[in-house]
């Protein structure tokens, strides 16, 4: 699945899909039906290896969101692995955890200092 090891995995609302960070600085979908890695998310200005790091399906679940070390939300298509933007936060320090509520669009994220932002 990846150089480093895994450090979070998401499962899609469908149960077909997992999302997967790691310790190498990549995010990936994997298909559940085909045991397969489908897509690798990367980015040159994103970097996470703490020992662990959360992505989120985005809303509808056609987006990956991530949070980098260096502080910012980074979102790419889920279809095409393109980075859509990176969103500059508040945060202190890399950010280690993003959720979403797929029902009311509320995303959150916590970093490294224990800082936690609610997103709408």
């Amino acid at each position: 699945m990846g150089e480093g090891s895994i450090t979070h995995l998401a499962l899609s609302s469908d149960n077909q899909r997992v999302l997967t960070t790691s310790r190498d600085g990549t995010v990936k979908l994997v298909d559940m039906r085909m045991t397969s890695v489908v897509m690798t998310y990367r980015h040159d200005a994103y970097s996470n290896s703490f020992e662990f790091n959360k992505a989120t399906f985005g809303p509808g679940e056609n987006s990956i969101i991530a949070g980098g070390s260096d502080g910012q939300l980074f979102v790419w298509n889920m279809y095409t692995g393109r980075m859509e933007r990176t969103i500059p936060t508040e945060h202190e320090g890399g950010i280690t955890s993003c959720s979403l509520n797929q029902i009311t669009g509320y995303l959150v994220t916590a970093d490294v200092r224990g800082n936690v932002f609610v997103w709408n």
